[in-house]
């Protein structure tokens, strides 16, 4: 097979990236197979790829931003096929180990200027979804049939400060959730979970994430921690509240979807203190910061919440 075909391959089993990740797959590829075989990659090599030990033992060699570089290959063209499954398995947990050594090298930078000055404790960041929760309480939203907007914004920022306060903070997916009843997700079809759901009935509350950024982790089911779920529950229950199958999770009080901008000014404003601006990803940052690193042993527990690999979990550059 050539190194167009194989460029093909790739291209069929991730049809929406780009040629130029097409193109550093592709080089990648050749760059495992010149040390095995002294030649370009083929695909009928493939098995190449269940050698776990030697491989690793060869990205052992170089450096992480490479290892990861070339791990993220294998994965690719081995695509979640069942007769790989263990290796794959065991490429993805070596991932893991890389990144988190990789992104841990990095931690140990000074923070830039911007971040310096609007660094935070995750403490701070509770104590602002506390005075929310108070403001929501005091002016009896959950007792009203109907809200103005800025009442409406109120209990939605209360519901966003609770999910990237009560579990490990995420992107910007939250605007993308909708409402799915269990029935309705028992049906659903392969092409339907690759969609973001939060998904209820009278006892189970739960998400289920089916397209995110990290491929690695879609159609990902999240169990919801007891205190956000009495969040969600009690913002479900509300009047204006549509919970029918479908339905955004998190709107604008006109029923519109949240621009990735609109929810990244939401978050900057609810977690503002003094003259420092958080945002979605120093959230990130902090949480990594104050859990992840003094805690090592659920950094991958971390990492799944947070819909990455363990290095991802801490990045400290990430994009929403």
């Amino acid at each position: 097979m050539s190194n167009k075909e194989v460029k093909e391959l790739i291209r069929k089993y991730r049809p929406n990236i780009k040629d130029i990740t097409i193109d550093n797959y592709s080089k990648y590829l050749n760059k495992i197979s010149k040390y095995f075989k002294d030649e370009k990659f083929n695909v009928k090599d493939i098995d190449m790829f269940k050698k776990t030990k030697d491989v690793m033992k060869y990205l052992k060699e170089l450096p992480l931003s490479t290892q990861k570089a070339l791990i993220a290959s294998i994965l690719v063209i081995l695509n979640n096929d069942d007769k790989y499954d263990s290796s794959i398995k065991k490429y993805r947990k070596y991932l893991e180990v890389v990144n988190s050594s990789y992104e841990l090298e990095r931690s140990k930078k000074q923070k830039n200027i911007k971040e310096s000055k609007n660094w935070t404790t995750m403490k701070e960041l509770e104590n602002i979804r506390q005075q929310l929760k108070k403001k929501v309480e005091r002016q009896n939203i959950y007792k009203k049939t109907n809200l103005k907007q800025h009442e409406y914004d109120l209990l939605r920022n209360y519901i966003i400060s609770a999910l990237y306060t009560y579990k490990p903070p995420r992107r910007n997916i939250y605007r993308t959730v909708e409402y799915i009843s269990k029935k309705a997700y028992n049906k659903l079809k392969d092409d339907e979970l690759k969609k973001n759901y939060l998904v209820h009935n009278g006892k189970i509350l739960f998400f289920h994430f089916g397209n995110q950024k990290s491929s690695n982790f879609n159609n990902q089911v999240l169990d919801i921690p007891k205190p956000l779920k009495r969040v969600i529950r009690a913002y479900m229950r509300h009047p204006t509240t549509n919970i029918n199958d479908g339905e955004l999770f998190l709107r604008t009080y006109n029923g519109r979807q949240l621009s990735t901008q609109g929810l990244t000014n939401i978050i900057s404003k609810i977690f503002t203190i003094g003259d420092k601006h958080v945002s979605s990803s120093l959230l990130r940052k902090i949480y990594v910061s104050e859990v992840v690193k003094p805690h090592a042993d659920i950094v991958n527990n971390a990492a799944k919440e947070m819909g990455h690999s363990t290095s991802i979990a801490n990045k400290h550059y990430t994009k929403n």
